[in-house]
């Protein structure tokens, strides 16, 4: 089929308010439909655009933030996270039919964004990512950024929208709801806990390519409506540890599950302006203290699978050695390792401070924040690839996923654990239905 056009389309909310979206304002949901049209839709062409405003509430009401004292006067401690960025402000995405049949559902967004640090370089952090998603790997950019009202155009990431063929909208439409997040989940400083940091998101569009065809591809579109693809789906489980030997036990119902990662935050810090509620820590101990993980084990049904053994950690724990296996399997739950080309972890040093030749940050500092260091808990998490060899994933449908974390935590700081699970689902579509199977 030859395309000899590209469509360009934007749409507004069908919720639309003059007011704009906000978590503040009563009114966080935004809808949006794609309408069913004789073309193909370019799922990574799509964008949600906006105007975002940030204001305080109970000082400084009418005028942006001014982070680093850009603008003079004083200056004032508003941030959100640096690897998130601007994607904090989303808290869970829907896509589906309009008429709610789901295709996928991620919640907890914003959190799983994060991942992006696992396979991407500060090189990448300041070129296409900072284009795509508002990030800087640079905390000081980060906040700089917030000084004024911002026309914004992100990428949505999810399993669909990522992938790179094309979307039948002839058959079938597509309709997005986002939940926007919470304020005390997006900002963090001094002047969000004095000030109350709200956002307000106006103008919001979504913009997306489609694919038109020439007249006898056309025609096929139109008599074919029926089909079938398949796609990595993303989903979230949120759980607690609190205690030195914790178990998690999960009931994924899917029979393609290729792996599974966690990114765990102490509680504590969830819906605090005063913490980095999209932090990546290690477990934490009475006094912000690190505990030290000792071992991890991965089961299904109750047995180590898909190793044998447990990964035990604690001689290189004990002995401020970085953990390397780990590290290694964490990064391979999220991108093959023998694949991985750009990354913000390093195994080789991940216990130790940088090294004397890193690059220096825009103050002329070793910008230890860019690097996996344990005192600096910037990027830590758990994650295990299921099947590294045929990429077709292990059925979990009537079977229990667990995993067991063996560690010295005290018990008095509970730590939120965010479990990502990434599965291969299946879309079946005619002109009337569309079936997902996993």
């Amino acid at each position: 089929m030859e395309i000899v056009n590209i469509q360009k389309t934007e749409v507004t909310p069908i919720n639309n308010v003059s007011s704009g979206f906000s978590f503040n304002g009563g009114n966080p949901t935004i809808v949006l439909n794609l309408s069913k049209t004789d073309g193909l839709l370019d799922l990574t062409s799509l964008r949600l655009n906006g105007t975002l405003e940030i204001r305080g509430t109970s000082a400084n009401t009418t005028v942006p933030p001014n982070n680093n004292n850009i603008k003079g006067g004083g200056v004032i401690n508003v941030e959100v996270d640096q690897y998130t960025g601007l994607g904090a402000l989303i808290k869970q995405i829907t896509l589906s039919k309009s008429d709610g049949q789901e295709i996928e559902t991620i919640r907890n967004y914003n959190q799983m964004l994060k991942v992006l640090a696992v396979a991407h370089s500060e090189g990448d952090y300041n070129t296409f990512l900072q284009q795509k998603y508002n990030v800087s790997p640079y905390n000081k950019v980060m906040a700089t950024s917030l000084n004024q009202d911002q026309d914004i155009s992100l990428e949505l990431l999810t399993g669909l929208l990522s992938m790179t063929r094309a979307y039948p909208l002839n058959a079938m439409d597509l309709q997005l709801t986002i939940e926007l997040a919470n304020d005390t989940n997006v900002f963090f400083g001094t002047n969000a806990v004095s000030d109350s940091s709200k956002y307000t998101l106006k103008n919001v569009s979504l913009s997306y390519n489609v694919m038109m065809p020439n007249p006898e591809g056309m025609l096929m579109l139109q008599k074919d409506v029926t089909g079938d693809f398949s796609y990595n789906s993303l989903s979230s489980i949120y759980s607690i540890i609190n205690s030195s030997d914790s178990t998690n036990d999960f009931q994924l119902a899917s029979s393609k599950v290729r792996s599974v990662f966690s990114f765990m935050l102490p509680t504590s810090r969830i819906n605090n302006y005063g913490n980095n509620s999209l932090g990546m820590t290690m477990p934490k101990n009475t006094g912000n203290v690190d505990a030290t993980v000792e071992s991890i084990s991965f089961k299904k049904n109750g047995v180590n699978y898909p190793y044998d053994e447990e990964l035990n950690v604690e001689s290189e724990s004990l002995n401020t050695r970085p953990q390397t296996s780990l590290l290694k399997e964490f990064i391979n739950s999220v991108v093959l390792y023998e694949n991985l080309e750009h990354s913000l972890i390093r195994t080789s040093n991940a216990a130790n401070e940088p090294l004397l030749n890193e690059l220096l940050d825009i103050n002329g500092l070793t910008p230890a924040t860019l690097k996996h260091n344990v005192s600096n808990d910037t990027i830590y998490g758990l994650g295990v690839n299921m099947d590294d060899v045929t990429s077709v994933g292990v059925d979990f449908k009537q079977s229990i996923y667990s995993q067991r974390l063996q560690s010295t935590l005290d018990g008095q700081i509970p730590m939120s654990v965010y479990t990502n699970i990434v599965n291969r689902n299946v879309i079946t579509y005619d002109m009337n239905s569309v079936v997902v199977s996993n």
